[in-house]
């Protein structure tokens, strides 16, 4: 098991709102009472909400954990989506976002991953779809941005990284003081 996915699962309270879900590798989603959100229609799924992590359709405080883990660095406006994951969670944020390690990912890194995905049947494609568009990193995040994307939402969390994986990756806890 990759070491994202058991910090993922050792990190998360049910019921999860597991944002930016695409194939559920962690399988927050599978969790009690939790659900998979993606703005991409995913299939497989048991528990599967289509809609933009800007304006989620839950009430607040519907979920104990709301995870955005490898989808910031995919979303144009990652405030706001903090902001409607911390509305909608009653306990934590959990997220995860690639560190800038100097290097970059191979340039046909996300065209083989998403024809994979396609292949499993798991992506929904359709005429005119932006789904290849939203599956590039837009950014590796340094310390100084993920404080300031954090900062910018006015909540407490906890940095931790850049964790050693492949590729390497900051981890962030938002708790919700409520």
């Amino acid at each position: 098991m990759h070491p994202r996915i058991a910090w993922q699962q050792a990190t998360a309270i049910a019921p999860v709102l597991n944002v930016g879900c695409e194939s559920d590798p962690a399988q927050l989603g599978q969790l009690p009472g939790s659900v998979n959100l993606d703005i991409d229609r995913w299939r497989g799924h048991p528990r599967f909400v289509q809609a933009d992590a800007v304006a989620l359709p839950f009430k607040d405080r519907s979920f104990a954990t709301v995870a955005l883990c490898e989808c910031l660095d995919h979303i144009e406006r990652p405030v706001e989506a903090i902001k409607e994951a911390a509305r909608v969670a009653s306990r934590m944020v959990i997220a995860t976002l690639p560190a800038d390690d100097g290097g970059c990912e191979p340039p046909d890194h996300w065209r083989v991953h998403l024809e994979h995905l396609k292949g499993l049947g798991l992506a929904a494609v359709g005429p005119g779809s932006n789904l290849a568009k939203r599956h590039g990193h837009k950014d590796h995040w340094l310390r100084t941005d993920v404080e300031q994307l954090f900062a910018a939402v006015n909540a407490h969390f906890e940095l931790t990284g850049p964790h050693g994986f492949s590729p390497p990756e900051w981890h962030i806890v938002m708790e919700m003081d409520r």
